[in-house]
């Protein structure tokens, strides 16, 4: 059997591999000789995506504030029913997992996140917090993509964005990334790949480096594959269907204990664009994601994990300060990130945002979002030669 170029591509792109979907870049990409990790090697971020933009201000609610109770008589929460934090704020009564870990010290509230003239529109609010641009810019990858590029940094996988979707904030020509839409199509890819004339390929690529790069590629995913049909990880997997949520967090779980190296996770969480009867839609998100973050947690502690990782939620925008006339809210601005970590320093960061001063009905951001991302380069992951360009937060 004869190696044709355009199909071990064809497969290897729909596989998501990020670094090998242009044919036409392919080997000015690949040729270049790649560095070994700097930083903190082992450790690993574990982003989790609010889709729609997440109502901040019924999960980190200000109980004292009347003027929250006022904008919001039908779809405020009760102060008896909010786990308190002190004695303004408390969290969602969703989020009971989470508040253990709040005060056990292992999570930062980051409040009033935002951004100067923000953009309301969900994908371009998207594209602008994943490549960490400010709002009247376009950037082609990444922040995390730039991230790695900027270091000279490289993983055998730079990272893995679960439940299908674009790569986010790993987009980007230089990386090694994988989205995986479904674990059938993988599993289907993979032993295709097996099926190529490899003898034939490892002939040819001891005259092209770049072609010796592919099949390194290969090996990685057929170690990969293996591992998922060593813990049947198929068999709760039809055609065509998407990871569930509860499916996404297994197999970040399990690709974290095959292969601690893998630098970043994405998860997604849909459902918060809220603009009707939110406040039992709200709920069930909240519990979503709570029992999102306990089951990493427990996950996570059971293998050795916990203290190597960092758990951030983000979502492209807030809602409005006032309920609209379908129960719901609208697009807004200001926000509230948590991270979560055995090496987070627990507590509340940012300034809360006034409910008094508003700029046209939306909450003044107080903590830009890059700042989380620059604490995260800087303090997390090691890499010093990123540039000061926002304030260090220090959460971790």
């Amino acid at each position: 059997m004869s190696l044709k170029r355009r199909d071990f591509l064809k497969i290897v792109a729909g596989l998501g591999f990020s670094g090998l979907i242009n044919p036409s870049s392919i080997y000015s990409q690949l040729n270049r000789v790649q560095p070994k990790a700097k930083g903190r090697e082992g450790r690993r971020l574990i982003l989790i995506q609010l889709i729609g933009g997440n109502d901040g201000l019924n999960t980190l609610i200000p109980f004292e504030d009347d003027i929250y109770y006022k904008s919001r008589p039908k779809i405020s929460l009760k102060k008896e029913n909010v786990l308190k934090i002190n004695s303004e704020q408390g969290l969602h009564h969703s989020l009971k997992n989470t508040f253990s870990l709040y005060k056990e010290g292992q999570m930062a509230l980051i409040q009033g996140v935002g951004m100067d003239n923000p953009n309301l529109s969900h994908f371009r609010a998207m594209d602008i917090i994943e490549t960490g641009s400010s709002s009247n810019e376009v950037l082609k990858n990444g922040w995390l993509a730039r991230t790695f590029n900027e270091t000279n940094t490289s993983y055998d996988w730079n990272g893995v964005v679960l439940g299908g979707g674009f790569l986010g904030p790993l987009r980007g020509d230089n990386l090694k990334s994988l989205s995986l839409k479904n674990l059938k199509f993988f599993k289907n890819s993979t032993e295709k790949l097996q099926k190529l004339n490899i003898k034939e390929l490892s002939l040819l690529s001891k005259k092209n480096e770049a072609l010796s790069h592919i099949l390194n590629v290969e090996k990685s995913l057929q170690k990969t594959n293996a591992k998922f049909n060593e813990i049947n990880a198929m068999e709760t997997f039809s055609e065509g269907k998407r990871f569930p949520l509860k499916k996404q967090v297994e197999t970040a779980l399990t690709l974290i204990q095959s292969n601690p190296q893998i630098p970043v996770f994405v998860l997604t969480i849909p459902g918060f664009d809220t603009h009707r009867n939110q406040l039992k839609r709200h709920e069930v998100l909240m519990g979503n994601l709570d029992q999102t973050i306990s089951t990493l947690t427990k996950g996570l502690k059971k293998i050795d994990q916990w203290d190597s990782s960092l758990i951030l939620t983000y979502s492209e925008f807030g809602r409005r300060v006032a309920e609209n006339e379908s129960l719901g809210t609208d697009h807004g601005t200001a926000n509230v990130f948590f991270a979560l970590g055995g090496k987070v320093r627990g507590g509340i960061y940012g300034k809360r945002p006034s409910l008094k001063n508003l700029d046209k009905g939306n909450l003044v951001y107080t903590t830009d979002y890059r700042s989380i991302y620059y604490s995260i380069q800087k303090k997390w992951f090691h890499f010093p030669k990123i540039e000061r360009s926002h304030k260090l937060i220090s959460f971790v």
